[in-house]
């Protein structure tokens, strides 16, 4: 059933990814705080901290402690840093205009929606990397490659989101796309070339 609604997710992407504000917030405040989710794709992170939009316009004096992560991990999912991998448990601390604070073995993580995601609001962010559930990846040919994000030739687009995450929309504006542009680091791209749906090349 959780293959089922992240292939439903996929096929709505393909249509194309909406443009939305540049300053989004999530309006999920109720539903979200301080509820258990897992994580959906691997993702990884970088040990350096993120304030909070409070704490980035405030001059800190004796005794005023600003709200930080310990952890950043940026919507464009580079791939550099630590990984967080897919179907980790976390849970939301707080949702701050284009960042989501989440806590994960007692550290505090910061998901940062960059303007290479400027097509997506943070709450459709939320929505596609977090989940209630975890990712049922048992009956998927590549689940051991997925669980070590290891990215194999022939794997099929999902396989290649659940290790690897979704592609930037500034430069893949829609998955039905054969060919997906991730970044390694800030300056350094990769290309994933798709036939058939199934992964045949990595370009880099």
């Amino acid at each position: 059933m959780k293959n089922l609604s992240l292939s439903i997710l996929v096929l709505l992407s393909l249509l194309l990814f909406s443009a939305c504000s540049k300053n989004s917030k999530v309006s999920l405040e109720n539903d979200a705080l301080k509820k258990t989710y897992y994580t959906q794709v691997n993702m990884w992170f970088e040990e350096k901290p993120t304030y909070d939009s409070v704490s980035n316009n405030r001059s800190f004096n004796e005794g005023n402690i600003p709200f930080a992560s310990d952890y950043t991990i940026a919507s464009t999912n580079y791939n550099y840093g630590k990984l967080l991998p897919i179907n980790s448990q976390i849970k939301i601390i707080k949702l701050d205009t284009n960042k989501i604070f989440f806590e994960h073995n007692d550290k505090l993580y910061a998901y940062v929606r960059t303007k290479h995601s400027k097509h997506r609001t943070l709450e459709q962010l939320f929505k596609r990397t977090f989940a209630l559930s975890k990712v049922d990846l048992e009956n998927l040919e590549n689940k051991e490659a997925i669980k070590n994000a290891i990215f194999k030739l022939g794997m099929s687009k999902e396989e290649v989101i659940f290790a690897r995450g979704f592609p930037p929309e500034h430069k893949t504006r829609t998955l039905s796309s054969n060919s997906w542009y991730y970044w390694k680091t800030k300056h350094n791209s990769e290309k994933f070339v798709f036939e058939n749906n199934n992964l045949k090349l990595i370009e880099e």
